[in-house]
């Protein structure tokens, strides 16, 4: 891998430019044996204080891993907003991944809150009419948490079903707290993560009747990860490896 092949960014509605956060090293390559995973992590505070302050409330943490020479390529980013309740914020949930002409629909975690298991489902047109959402309060659209125990925890918010109407080029969201749903639960508890990777999912039921899921993965570490994890090397282990046993 090189810096044009690993690369961490930050990326902001229309008009604004990338922010890189990380790149891997010119030199470095990587071999990854069978059955072997490696991780890297990174702490971008600093960097998302700078981005936040600057450009937007709203932005995508996005992980571009590509090489001609072996045929693979794959984007993966998340969407992260900034709330801060001390300033009237405008809400712009726009992205350069959303669909043109057509519903989007993100999972966006929330950061300057307190607690981390705060995030928000959001909803925008991206089209040149009105459009309705039906029974949006109802399990057409619904959270789901599966555990790294194979358990999953599933909440649909107890109100009546309402249909909800987005004006063209307009977002909606609902902000929820994972910790607090499972406060209310009888059979789960934030327990249930454990040390390993849960997903967050949210499914939407259209009028189509086809079911939309959109993800987000949570890792939880018993120990702090290896140092090498911090580094253009990452930390490689056993894919079945147990997270929560890091040495």
């Amino acid at each position: 891998m090189n810096n044009n092949s690993n690369k961490l960014l930050f990326s902001f509605p229309k008009g604004q430019k990338n922010i890189f956060i990380f790149c891997s090293n010119p030199s470095f390559f990587i071999e990854l044996g069978s059955n072997k995973k490696i991780i890297w992590s990174y702490n971008f505070k600093s960097a998302l204080d700078y981005s936040f302050t600057w450009h937007s409330d709203f932005a995508s943490l996005q992980w571009d891993i590509s090489n001609s020479k072996y045929e693979f390529g794959v984007t993966n980013h998340i969407y992260i907003w900034k709330v801060d309740g001390k300033k009237k914020q405008s809400y712009n949930f726009a992205s350069k991944f959303d669909k043109r002409d057509a519903l989007n629909f993100k999972i966006a975690k929330l950061v300057g809150v307190k607690n981390p298991y705060a995030f928000a489902f959001i909803a925008s047109n991206n089209t040149a009419k009105k459009v309705e959402i039906p029974d949006f309060y109802s399990k057409n659209s619904r959270l789901k948490v599966k555990f790294p125990n194979s358990r999953e925890f599933v909440y649909t918010p107890k109100k009546e079903p309402e249909n909800i109407e987005l004006a063209a080029g307009k977002s909606k969201f609902v902000k929820f707290d994972i910790s607090k749903l499972l406060k209310k639960s009888d059979e789960f508890s934030l327990e249930d993560f454990n040390y390993g990777i849960s997903e967050l999912i949210w499914e939407i039921k259209l009028n189509d009747d086809k079911v939309q899921k959109y993800t987000f993965k949570l890792l939880k570490t018993e120990k702090p990860l290896p140092k090498e994890a911090q580094t253009d090397k990452g930390y490689t282990m056993p894919i079945d490896g147990k997270i929560g046993n890091l040495k």
